[in-house]
């Protein structure tokens, strides 16, 4: 998380406030099916991270 936020040049909590408000608003009228795409797409997104700088 802090590698993230030092690349997009904001706090920590900064970032971590505005993740947990833009999930909780992404989901106030969510189906099962629309939670299911939004964690495969937040799967992928983690690989990419991962994939982006050797980590594994």
């Amino acid at each position: 998380m802090e590698q993230l936020a030092r690349a997009a040049d904001v706090p920590v909590s900064a970032m971590i406030r505005g993740l947990v408000l833009s999930g909780l608003a992404a989901r106030k009228n969510a189906t099962l099916k629309d939670a299911i795409n939004r964690l495969a797409a937040d799967v992928d997104d983690l690989r990419r991270f991962v994939g982006s700088d050797g980590a594994a």
